[in-house]
């Protein structure tokens, strides 16, 4: 619809709970909702399908963000009585990394910068609750469709390469890198590489996507723009969340194989990475929040991967805005370097491919103002028959080309298997 910037749109919220044994995934799939603009998000704690848009904007600046967040932010206000008891994701954002990103080919050209949403329909699956959530304005009315039964789908991919950042291409963007940080112009940066197949199914592969089992540690999700490209990825970095004025992130970097023992990594190049994100999420979050606690090192395990992880929690400032909390976080050094604004710049300078959404953030804000957002790492888009996926390493002074570039193999591999179903 269009955006009316002067008329808060007021709700009608009709809830419906769902029988125990219906799986959500098959909603994204149904012939009557297929084809809609779609969200799925799913994650230890809750799995969502947003079904839809109810009211939508796209942003293309940081700007434009800000003028639209104070109007959706009036629109949960001004529907507290609607809501009732509910505490639900209302409001979905996702962002690109760079706004001034140069264009460099087509695979993002009609994605919007950004986009914010509410779904017309929210299908939420937790542990206590499964239930469907229609958000009609006042003068219209959404007939709800109970799902009966169905058995998955599953379909063999033929996944073929035709495209990639090459080996030499990378190591030598990595060994420019290393030199500007020799140089003193920065500390750190974080070069991705890209790499494109060709597909035979576009429901093939996101239905494997979806209903194989997801990590613990990961979140899953799926942004569908229809013929405008699907963004997905399992991400295992959250950006930051909200629950009763508890704020929680994670800094999460350096990366080796999840087999091998972690004294045998360079735990020097892998701790330097990680303390770069660590430091700057201890200094943004004293703008917003008191009672800050960074907890000791862990290790984050994947199924191939693993990373070096620090949690940290603090209480938010009584005057906090979450939606000004997004743009104040992302992105990190874990996926831009740092200094900020120059690692940002030598990466428009040394990637030969737009990021796109790739490494910006994902995620939603509910009607109590709680929140959950991610960074789009292990991910990609899809666009018509072609799959697109993106990985990324952290470059310090210490930093070895031909290691970092083992490493995103690790990565691509890693965001194959989860859409191979393997």
């Amino acid at each position: 619809m269009i955006l009316n910037m002067i008329t808060i749109q007021k709700f009608k919220i009709k809830v419906i709970d769902l029988k125990s044994e219906v799986d959500i995934k098959h909603y994204f799939f149904e012939n009557k909702y297929s084809k809609k603009r779609n969200v799925y998000w799913s994650n230890k704690d809750i799995e969502l399908i947003g079904i839809d848009l109810l009211i939508s904007s796209n942003f293309s600046s940081k700007e434009e963000f800000e003028d639209l967040s104070s109007y959706y932010n009036s629109i949960i206000e001004n529907n507290t009585s609607a809501f009732n008891n509910l505490d639900i994701p209302t409001v979905f954002i996702g962002t690109c990394f760079n706004y001034n990103e140069n264009n460099k080919d087509n695979i993002w050209s009609k994605v919007p910068k950004g986009r914010i949403f509410i779904p017309k329909i929210l299908i939420i699956n937790t542990k206590n609750i499964k239930r469907m959530v229609t958000f009609d304005l006042e003068q219209s009315t959404e007939n709800m469709f109970i799902l009966n039964n169905i058995k998955k789908k599953h379909q063999n991919l033929n996944i073929q390469l035709v495209d990639e950042t090459d080996a030499d291409f990378f190591k030598h963007s990595i060994a420019e890198a290393i030199k500007l940080i020799n140089e003193n112009k920065l500390s750190k940066v974080v070069l991705s590489r890209k790499k494109s197949y060709s597909i035979n199914s576009k429901d093939g592969l996101l239905s494997n996507f979806i209903f194989k089992n997801s990590e613990n540690n990961s979140t899953k999700f799926v942004f569908d723009f229809q013929d405008s490209g699907t963004i997905f990825g399992s991400s295992p970095e959250k950006l930051f969340s909200i629950s009763n004025n508890q704020f929680k992130t994670e800094a999460i970097a350096g990366s080796f194989n999840s087999s091998s023992n972690l004294s045998l990594v360079d735990k020097d190049k892998e701790i330097d990475e990680h303390n770069f994100v660590t430091e700057y999420l201890k200094l943004k979050l004293s703008n917003f929040s008191k009672k800050i606690k960074i907890y000791e090192n862990e290790i984050l395990t994947l199924n191939q991967i693993s990373h070096i992880k620090t949690k940290i929690e603090s209480v938010l400032n009584s005057e906090h805005n979450v939606f000004d909390i997004i743009f104040q976080l992302h992105p990190t050094p874990a996926v831009a370097g740092t200094p900020k604004d120059i690692s940002i710049h030598q990466i428009s300078c040394l990637e030969k491919h737009n990021r796109g959404w790739y490494s910006g953030t994902i995620g939603w804000i509910s009607n109590k103002l709680n929140a959950h957002f991610i960074v789009n790492i292990r991910s990609g888009i899809i666009k018509k028959n072609q799959l697109n996926i993106y990985a990324g390493c952290g470059i310090t002074k210490d930093s070895i080309p031909n290691e970092e570039y083992i490493e995103s193999e690790m990565k691509f591999d890693y965001i194959l298997s989860n859409l191979n179903n393997e």
